[in-house]
């Protein structure tokens, strides 16, 4: 079989079925990321189309599996004349997760998600750049869908006002950083309220039967669920 060009898996990838979400995820749906073996760069997204495996549903409910760093699968029991082939994609990830890489969300299965707000979190501390990426504590600022506010937050927003020996006492455990806490939390609160109101906005605008309204729908609900709950511990 020839290998097809670039430009050929590219065209494939986009084009084909009728909607911008259907042709994003007609290919990147059935990618497995990974090769067998060695990967050739270990930092970079390895995918590949292995026919075959590409048309195995998930559930959690498995009936095979597929060997560590290869794409041999096995039974893990027998399995019956005419039983659909089935295993677990993941255990637990965000729905942005699922959706964006396999175009739906399970119903079954523990089913976690979070609220991002590091572009939010960033505006505010972007002078504090420097020394927060000199300690790793750069970006990835998230509440978890129980409202807890994560570490990374509370130091990146103390970082606007303390000086750094403080800070690296509340980091290390030396401090409990009390004597900052009603200001983080008030822009914690200005941050979520925003939050909030583009989550509403956005929703008034959706209502559609398509499929891109749905899924819109899905992911603006689950972030507005999570601000919501959590600006009530600020007020």
């Amino acid at each position: 079989m020839p290998i097809p060009s670039r430009e050929k898996l590219l065209h494939v990838w986009l084009c084909g079925t009728v909607t911008p979400l259907q042709r994003l995820t007609k290919v990147n749906t059935r990618c497995f990321h990974h090769l067998p073996g060695q990967r050739p760069d270990p930092t970079k997204n390895n995918m590949a189309l292995v026919p075959f495996l590409d048309m195995i549903n998930h559930s959690l409910t498995e009936n095979v599996d597929v060997a560590a760093n290869t794409l041999i699968i096995s039974a893990l029991r027998p399995i019956e004349k005419g039983e659909e082939i089935v295993f677990s994609y993941h255990r637990s990830q965000p729905y942005r997760f699922w959706i964006c890489e396999y175009g739906f969300w399970p119903p079954d299965g523990v089913i976690y998600d979070d609220l991002d707000i590091t572009e939010e979190v960033e505006a505010l501390v972007s002078s504090r750049r420097e020394w927060l990426e000199q300690y790793d504590y750069w970006g990835d600022y998230t509440i978890s869908v129980e409202g807890e506010v994560s570490f990374r937050i509370e130091v990146a927003l103390r970082s606007i006002q303390g000086d750094e020996q403080s800070l690296l006492g509340f980091m290390d455990g030396r401090r409990d950083g009390e004597e900052e806490q009603g200001y983080v939390d008030g822009l914690l609160r200005e941050i979520l309220g925003k939050k909030v109101r583009e989550c509403e906005r956005a929703l008034k605008k959706l209502g559609g039967n398509e499929i891109e309204d749905i899924v819109a729908e899905k992911l603006w609900d689950a972030e507005l669920h999570i601000a919501k709950e959590t600006l009530e511990q600020f007020i």
